[in-house]
């Protein structure tokens, strides 16, 4: 090898070597950054599930209101295969993987629930946009405990949900309306637990 190939080797290695010490310390430094504002970020998560709570109330008198004939009886009726309100977990860390979990599911069912009234209700119904709403706001708050898990705990990977899409066990528009009603329900009992588990993670 000439003497000029081996310089040039040794730069191009040393510019590859720089390169990644500086991603390394770049990315260190911003979760350094990032954990720094656990704090700030778990009351800003626990203002947005309270926020959420208080909204989805609203949605489920919207989505009552906008299901026509016989639509107090649409909340009235049991639907399996919904996520637990419970949130799973001995240490503040697993209550948060549990809770991350069941957000992503909820994050699909709200989907599911808005591409069934997309075929029932008018464009202009305000309810497609407010359950748009509130499945952009789920994703945020989903969002947020990712993060404060990534600060608990930054070397344990946090658990994305497996599958798909979420269906709905619906065969007809009755089916499709008592299962959009008990999705609603089901969360806005789910998110009243949130704001417990924030202030259990402001003491770790």
């Amino acid at each position: 090898m000439s003497k000029t190939a081996s310089v040039t080797t040794k730069t191009v290695f040393s510019t590859a070597f720089l390169f990644v010490l500086m991603t390394i310390t770049f990315e260190t430094s911003r979760a350094a950054t990032s954990c720094s504002n656990r704090g700030h970020v778990v009351k800003q998560t626990a203002n947005l599930a309270r926020h959420l709570k208080e909204k989805t109330q609203e949605l489920q008198k919207l989505y009552i209101a906008s299901q026509g004939d016989f639509h107090e009886s649409f909340c009235q009726s049991r639907v399996n295969n919904l996520p637990d309100t419970t949130i799973a977990g001995n240490t503040p860390w697993e209550k948060l993987q549990s809770l991350y979990t069941t957000l992503n599911v909820f994050y699909r069912h709200l989907g599911t629930v808005k591409e069934q009234q997309e075929q029932l209700q008018e464009p202009s119904n305000p309810l497609l946009h407010k359950l748009g709403d509130a499945q952009a706001h789920t994703s945020n708050l989903a969002g947020n405990v990712q993060e404060i898990l990534q600060c608990l705990e930054p070397n344990e990977p946090v658990s994305e949900p497996s599958g798909g899409p979420t269906r709905a066990p619906a065969r007809n528009i009755f089916q499709q309306k008592v299962y959009g009603c008990a999705v609603l329900i089901r969360y806005r009992e789910f998110l009243g637990q949130l704001n417990h588990l924030c202030a259990v993670c402001r003491t770790h």
